[in-house]
């Protein structure tokens, strides 16, 4: 079901920034909020925006939880980012619409995780409450590394930079 619209040169770069600054973070709050309202865990949001990252937010839970849940509750972010991603880039395949904005979109979305992944955010946290260490931020390289692949793979399949 394509929808006749009129593309120009800053529809496809408009759906990227919208999936990195906007809803690929967006979507990883709310994974967390999800996540952890339904265990009766008071918390404190406190959102953020920066002009690198986009929109951002911390959060302050106010119970003891244990190390399982904990730990699910800092990978849930990435998990429900990655999730939409796949999605948007999943409907770009199956012709639903647009092919290019959707994959800019998820690409974009993709590209969120990438910045938001720090040596002391959630993969560092969500490590940690699992008792496991990370060491001199590995983890989170390897994880950049196979997001800039994914990405680098989608952006040739679709030729965006074209």
């Amino acid at each position: 079901m394509k929808e006749n619209y009129r593309k120009n040169a800053l529809t496809i770069p408009s759906f990227f920034i919208t999936g990195y600054f906007l809803l690929g973070p967006l979507i990883h709050e709310l994974s967390h909020l999800m996540f952890i309202y339904p265990s009766g865990c008071e918390y404190m949001f406190k959102p953020d925006f920066n002009v690198f990252t986009g929109f951002r937010g911390s959060y302050d839970l106010s119970c003891t939880a244990k190390p399982l849940t904990l730990g699910l509750f800092y990978f849930s972010g990435y998990t429900g980012t990655l999730l939409g991603s796949v999605a948007a880039l999943y409907s770009s395949s199956k012709d639903l619409w647009d092919e290019d904005l959707l994959s800019a979109l998820g690409v974009g979305m993709l590209l969120s995780i990438v910045s938001s992944i720090s040596l002391k955010g959630d993969v560092f946290n969500g490590l940690k409450a699992f008792g496991l260490q990370t060491h001199s931020g590995s983890i989170e390289i390897i994880l950049i590394s196979l997001i800039l692949v994914l990405t680098v793979l989608e952006v040739e399949r679709h030729h965006l930079l074209d």
